[in-house]
């Protein structure tokens, strides 16, 4: 029972870490774009 009972924490953290993963990716690809819209803006 143990065994599985941390088998299911694990993959509670698992899900939470790859929900915090994409969050990132998101606001990272976000800034970027927002970046590239500035030299963008600023060029023109």
């Amino acid at each position: 029972m143990s065994a599985h009972k941390s088998f299911s924490e694990l993959s509670l953290k698992n899900h939470q870490y790859k929900k915090l993963a994409l969050a990132s990716a998101i606001l990272f690809v976000a800034v970027i774009a927002i970046l590239v819209l500035e030299l963008i803006g600023t060029k023109h």
